[in-house]
């Protein structure tokens, strides 16, 4: 649950810092990604099915967000 709230902060200071300046993009490799997802699915098979629900939406944004770097980098390499 922290890691979630830690995340979802990170991010919305990322996109406040996109608006006002170009923000320094890391290119994680697909397998990185792939990992990141890996260990977010551990991370949520451990919390509380009540804690689950309180932050589904979070969640499956960030899964949708490595999701999209995956493509995006799968876009790239073609």
């Amino acid at each position: 649950m922290c890691f979630v709230r830690l995340s979802v902060r990170r991010l919305s200071e990322n996109v406040k810092l996109h608006n006002m300046e170009e923000v320094i993009r890391h290119n994680l490799t697909n397998d990185k990604l792939e990992e990141l997802y890996r260990q977010l699915d551990n991370f949520i098979s451990d919390l509380t099915w009540e804690e689950v629900q309180e932050h589904l939406p979070a969640l499956n944004e960030v899964k949708t967000m490595i999701h999209q770097r995956i493509n995006e980098n799968n876009d790239k390499n073609k």
